[in-house]
């Protein structure tokens, strides 16, 4: 979905969660980007994987971070998180180091472009889920709630609120 309306926020829940982080053994958020780099991005998956491997796998080839990481994930129960992606060249590019459905890591990977997430889903069966933009109705409610706690605002209609749902979610982000 478009900027702002809440994809990485999502994620980053799910990541943080108590029974996510029970579940799984190790954890890695990278931000892909659209100025990325291969190498870049493997070795920052690794090194959030395998702390203690950091100078090892600072010095290794982009073929030897690729294997590294797919068999770290086949040890241990891994989390990965790909973060803005902005192009389908990320994912055919990093396939291969992940490994089949079968082992235990889970990939969550954030996109503005849909088409991404077709093309991966296609490559890979995958959930698939598109957040939705709040109605007028929903974002006055939601203004109202974080922002107007006990005053009366009743005098105000929710269309008064078109259009401001992804000016929310920054106004939400500066008040928590």
């Amino acid at each position: 979905g478009m900027g702002g309306v809440g994809k990485t926020t999502i994620a980053k829940k799910i990541y943080h969660h108590k029974d996510i982080r029970s579940h799984f053994d190790a954890f890695a958020w990278v931000c892909v980007s659209q100025q990325w780099q291969q190498e870049d991005v493997l070795q920052r998956i690794l090194n959030k994987l395998e702390p203690e491997k950091k100078k090892e796998i600072n010095r290794m080839k982009v073929e030897e971070l690729v294997e590294e990481l797919f068999e770290v994930q086949k040890k241990k129960r891994c989390l990965i998180v790909l973060d803005d992606v902005w192009g389908k060249d990320v994912w055919v590019i990093l396939r291969p180091a992940f490994p089949p459905r079968q082992v235990n890591s889970k990939i969550i990977l954030t996109t503005r472009n849909r088409e991404i997430a077709r093309y991966i889903d296609r490559d890979t069966p995958c959930h698939l889920y598109q957040q939705r933009h709040l109605n007028e109705t929903e974002s006055w409610e939601l203004l109202k709630k974080k922002i107007y706690r006990g005053l009366n605002i009743r005098g105000i209609s929710s269309s008064e609120c078109a259009a401001i749902h992804n000016c929310l979610l920054v106004i939400f982000y500066f008040l928590n």
